[in-house]
């Protein structure tokens, strides 16, 4: 199966990714593309007849834009979606005055103005006081776009440190436009993007565990033999889709769970 239609295929339970573009403009060579990127907790992998099966979630993950070989697709960097910048703490002061007057007031205190004609003396001292006050608006995920050497990546995370759920953006929000440089083509059609999403092997949660014997353990409390067989499944899995995958006993390793090449989303003329 070659990568790149649209199928999360072994992940399909904790992602559920699609993308699509428009039309390129035929004299601007422009286009928008949006990707539509879905997250599950607890999606089942492995089924009937499979030695192993498990629950998987993500932690954090990547979504990677990549141009095509020849670059002939370009991207236009003002326009790649990036994340609101926070917005400026809004500072105020409040000040307090505290007066203490002491002397002789001569005269009847309700007929005697009290002005720099009495003698009096006045102590005291001012206070003030600064207050900050900064209002955030809290997303289930943090989204930060990042450049790459093959175009450009969005990592995601979820704020509360938890597995990601949901959509870290609406769909129908334009993700970047993209550009073909030779829109003036006689004949053919353009390359096109691909998109990916990645994920390093230290964000993957493995758990509710099921061997053919049917046992259920955590994956952290199964005995090394048995942690082998299941990052074995998940390899060789990803292998019969094409996607390459190093030692899944480190930590550090990349993985591809999913591609997709964006559909042409076309204008109907009424």
């Amino acid at each position: 199966m070659a990568t790149g239609d649209n199928n999360p295929r072994v992940f399909a339970e904790t992602i559920s990714l699609d993308a699509w573009r428009t039309e390129f403009n035929g004299e601007t060579g422009v286009a928008d593309l949006h990707i539509d990127v879905v997250f599950q907790e607890k999606g089942r992998i492995g089924g009937n007849g499979s030695p192993v099966r498990f629950r998987l979630s993500l932690r954090r993950a990547e979504i990677h834009i990549i141009r095509d070989k020849e670059n002939i697709i370009d991207i236009n960097k003002t326009s790649v979606r990036r994340a609101e910048l926070p917005a400026p703490v809004e500072r105020s002061k409040q000040s307090t005055k505290n007066v203490k007057l002491e002397g002789a007031i001569e005269g009847n205190a309700s007929t005697v103005s009290l002005d720099a004609s009495v003698s009096a003396k006045a102590e005291g001292n001012v206070a003030i006081t600064e207050t900050m006050q900064q209002i955030d608006q809290i997303s289930a995920m943090q989204v930060t776009h990042w450049k790459t050497e093959e175009g450009y990546a969005f990592i995601i995370s979820s704020e509360s440190g938890n597995s990601l759920k949901g959509q870290p953006w609406g769909a129908g929000i334009r993700a970047m436009e993209i550009i073909d440089k030779n829109s003036q083509r006689k004949r053919g059609e353009p390359p096109e993007l691909r998109i990916e999403i990645h994920c390093l092997r230290e964000n993957l949660i493995i758990e509710d565990i099921q061997f053919a014997s049917g046992k259920l353990k955590a994956f952290l409390k199964l005995p090394r033999t048995k942690q082998v067989a299941v990052e074995q499944y998940i390899k060789d899995e990803l292998a019969r889709v094409g996607f390459p995958c190093g030692d899944l006993s480190d930590p550090f390793t990349r993985l591809i769970l999913a591609d997709v090449v964006p559909s042409v989303q076309h204008v109907r003329i009424q």
